[in-house]
C-alpha cells in the first residue's frame, strides 16, 4: 500500500507550538529532578574521601568569594601605620621646636649675664639689677635645666642691692624668691639666713632671730630629704 504523507499527516492530532514547547521541556524537568534525587539519595553512600572533597571544593569557592574582603585589612592596616608615623613625626617635630626655644632662650639668658657683669665693675648697678631683672623673666620651661640656674640670678640680685646699701629692695627680690621656692628646703634656709642678716643689719633682732632659726630647722630638713640649693 502506498504511503500518502500527507494522508498519514492528517491522522495525527495537531498540537500548538507551546504545547510542542512544553512537552519537549517536561522530559528535561524531570531528568533533572531525577538526577537531584539520586545525588540525595547517594550521598550518604559516598566514600569520606570523596565528601571530604566536595566539602574543600565548596571552602574554597567560599574563599575566592571572601577574598576582595580580606584584601581590605592589609590596606587598613597600612593606613593605621601612616597615622602612627605621622603622630610620631609631629612629637619628633614638636620636640626639636621646644630644644630651639630653649637654646635661644639660653643664649639670651648669657647676654643679659655678661652684659649685667659689664654694668657691675663700671658701677652700674641699677642697669646691672635691671638687666639681671630681664634674665629672670625670661619665660623658661619648669622642666628646662635654666630653670634651676635662675635660683642664683635671685642671689645676685640680692647681693648687689645689699653691695649697695638698698636692703627694702633686697627685702623685696628675697620674698619673691621664697614664694618660688616654696618646695625646696634647701633654697629656702639659705634666703631665710640672707634675710636674717638684712634685718640684723637694721637693727631688727628679734625678726632677725626668727629667720635665722627658721633657716636653722629648713636647712635639718633639707639634708634629711636630701634636697640642695641647685
Amino acid at each position: 500500500m502506498p504511503r500518502n504523507p500527507q494522508l498519514i499527516r492528517s491522522m495525527l492530532p495537531l498540537r500548538s507550538s507551546s504545547e510542542i514547547h512544553s512537552s519537549s521541556a517536561e522530559p528535561c524537568g524531570s531528568a533533572r529532578v531525577a538526577v537531584w534525587m539520586l545525588i540525595v539519595l547517594l550521598l550518604p553512600l559516598l566514600p569520606s574521601s570523596l565528601g571530604q572533597s566536595v566539602v574543600s571544593s565548596s571552602e574554597t569557592g567560599a574563599k575566592s568569594a571572601l577574598a576582595p574582603l580580606f584584601a581590605i585589612s592589609p590596606l587598613v592596616a597600612e593606613e593605621e601605620d601612616w597615622e602612627d608615623e605621622d603622630e610620631e613625626e609631629a612629637e619628633e617635630r614638636a620636640e626639636e621646636a621646644r630644644e630651639a626655644r630653649i637654646m635661644l632662650l639660653q643664649s639670651m639668658a648669657e647676654a643679659h649675664f655678661e652684659k649685667s657683669e659689664l654694668l657691675r665693675e663700671d658701677g652700674r648697678f641699677e642697669e646691672a639689677i635691671a638687666e639681671l631683672e630681664q634674665l629672670r623673666a625670661l619665660p623658661f620651661p619648669e622642666e628646662a635645666e635654666m630653670a634651676e640656674e635662675l635660683f642664683g640670678v635671685d642671689i645676685t640680685i640680692i647681693e648687689l642691692y645689699l653691695e649697695n646699701q638698698r636692703p627694702e629692695k633686697a627685702k623685696g627680690v628675697i620674698r619673691q624668691a621664697l614664694e618660688r621656692n616654696a618646695e625646696r628646703p634647701a633654697r629656702l634656709a639659705l634666703l631665710h639666713n640672707m634675710l636674717g642678716r638684712v634685718l640684723r643689719e637694721q637693727d631688727r633682732r628679734t625678726e632677725a632671730l626668727k629667720h635665722f632659726n627658721l633657716a636653722i630647722e629648713l636647712g635639718r630638713q633639707a639634708l634629711e630629704s636630701g634636697d640642695s640649693i641647685h
